[in-house]
């Protein structure tokens, strides 16, 4: 089977590939939230922010949060943060985005050397939650990966759909050579 995951699921996909590698013919990580280590204390800050404001009901809170400064200048993570306030699961389990950022959701990352699997890595460069440097770091660990950068997510969505659709297609067409210009390894 194709296992892959965006974000908190890229590494949810690893992990069941480390743990059923018998199962797993190729693995997709798009856009990895975090490697062996919780996420960044300053992104950890906004999601204690989040979490704070969404147990008060109320994205103004969030908004008057200093953190939230920082946030603002990622326009397409700040409307990602608001938007948790249309999302009933969020309200009702605020402490998600207190305790996720903060765990460790793989061992070593040095284990992904035992995936014997064609793997594809997607991220782009401009997004603070996902930081181009962990898919580098899966890239370096998974020993047949490819790493493609694909265009933000955020500031340019149609060409960043484009470029996945094409990368996916020809992945999973072949299961070897992603391939296109945004090939970077």
């Amino acid at each position: 089977m194709v296992l892959g995951g965006i974000s908190m699921g890229a590494a949810v996909a690893v992990a069941a590939a480390l743990r059923f590698p018998d199962q797993v013919e190729r693995l997709v990580l798009l856009r990895p939230a975090w490697t062996d280590a919780p996420m960044a204390e300053r992104v950890r800050a906004w999601y204690r922010a989040l979490a704070a404001a969404l147990r008060k009901g109320s994205p103004a809170a969030l908004e008057a949060d200093p953190a939230f400064r920082e946030i603002r200048t990622h326009e397409d993570t700040a409307a990602i943060f608001l938007n948790a306030f249309q999302d009933r699961a969020s309200l009702r389990w605020p402490e998600k985005y207190e305790l996720l950022p903060a765990q460790r959701p793989l061992g070593a990352l040095a284990e992904l050397g035992r995936l014997e699997l064609p793997a594809l890595i997607l991220a782009d460069r401009g997004d603070p939650i996902h930081p181009f440097s962990y898919a580098e770091r899966y890239a370096a660990a998974l020993p047949h990966s490819t790493l493609l950068e694909v265009p933000s997510k955020g500031t340019e969505y149609l060409a960043y759909r484009t470029a996945v659709n094409r990368a996916l297609r020809n992945f999973l067409s072949d299961g070897r050579r992603p391939g296109g210009p945004e090939e970077v390894m």
